[in-house]
Order: structure tokens, then sequence, then C-alpha cells
């Protein structure tokens, strides 16, 4: 009669198999690493320095500089908040300079709005638009901004981020 071969565990063969992957993946991290070594020149290792040339490693230090010492700015100096309102009768935007009461009712409005104020912003500032909702009011609803005033805004005020890139950070 046959008998059965004693249980071996699977334990047995896996954990030194882990061992082994884990010093085959170590070894794979570090290879990269052991290319680059300065000792011998061959033409497949990296040169020192090789990724970034040395002027853009001036330009990338000049700007590390510049942004810490942005960073290290209030924010009141770093941000030009310009606050709008929106009209709780029509959910049309109203932009308050001075005296003057601007409606922004379209994606052309905005466009100009922000090509203005960015003519107009001091170097190392961002602009920051704040949008602010109609007080509520007990005695009647709030009848704007709706979904389609939020979708408006949003295409309005992507559009202008999309043709304008951050600068001077």
């Amino acid at each position: 009669m046959l008998e059965p071969l004693p249980g071996r565990s699977v334990a047995r063969f896996m954990l030194p198999l882990a061992d082994v992957m884990t010093v085959l993946f170590s070894l794979f991290l570090l290879l990269p690493h052991l290319e680059q070594r300065g000792g011998r020149s061959t033409g497949a290792a990296a040169k020192a320095g090789g990724i970034w040339t040395p002027e853009e490693q001036l330009q990338a230090r000049d700007e590390l500089v510049r942004h810490r010492q942005v960073a290290l700015l209030p924010t009141s100096d770093r941000l030009q908040v310009i606050v709008i309102m929106i009209d709780d009768a029509t959910g049309q935007l109203l932009l308050q300079e001075g005296p003057n009461q601007t409606r922004l009712t379209d994606a052309a409005a905005v466009q100009a709005m922000v090509d203005r104020h960015r003519a107009a912003l001091p170097p190392n500032r961002q602009l920051f638009y704040v949008l602010q909702a109609p007080a509520r009011h007990a005695d009647r609803p709030r009848r704007h901004p709706g979904i389609q005033d939020h979708n408006n805004y949003r295409d309005w005020f992507g559009l202008a981020q999309a043709q304008h890139q951050v600068t001077g950070l």
C-alpha cells in the first residue's frame, strides 16, 4: 500500500525565495547608481553632471533662491486679490473698480478683465480671484448662482487660466 509523503510546509520554499527576490530587487534598484561612478570612463557610463548643463544648473539654483525669497514674503505681497461679486438677480459677475462697477456677462468680458489685470500686475505677484456669493435673506430664496452659473464661471475662468501661464513667481 502507498503511504503519503510527510506534509511539507510551503514556507520551507517561500521564505528563502522571498529573500533571494529581495536581494535581486535591491540590485536592480542600485544598478543605475553603480553605473555612474566616476572611477572608470566607459562609453555607456553617464558623465558626472550629464543630466543638466552647467548653465541649466545655475539657472535652477537662481530660480530656487528666487522661489525661497518669494515664499518668505507675506501673502499680501505675493497675491493680488480681486473680489468679484455675484448678482443675486441675474447671476452675472460684478467687478467693483473704484467708483466704476463692471458687469462680466461672458467669457470675452472675463478674458478682457484678466488681460487688463495681468498688464497692471506688479512683478512677483499672482492674481487671485474670489467670487463672492450674494448674502442669503430669510424672507426670499436665492435665485443665483445656480448650476448653470457655476458651469459658466468655471468655463470663463478656466479659459483665462489656460491662456495665461503663471509667471513671475
